[in-house]
């Protein structure tokens, strides 16, 4: 989930890609700084929520 979390970063910070056509974006109307901001969130919330598991693995 990471590495497509850090995909979609990589292509929406790219000024020269296309990215989704605001028709067909329903949820931001293909602002890059919205799903940027989401994201950035989605990673946030998953590291926050894979802390514990992977601590008890020992990967931390």
């Amino acid at each position: 989930m990471f590495t497509l979390l850090d995909n979609a970063v990589t292509i929406l910070s790219d000024p020269n890609s296309k990215g989704l056509p605001s028709d067909h974006d329903v949820l931001f109307k293909g602002d890059r700084t919205k799903w940027l901001k989401f994201a950035n969130s989605l990673k946030f919330r998953l590291m926050v929520h894979s802390y514990e598991p992977f601590k008890k693995a020992g990967r931390i």
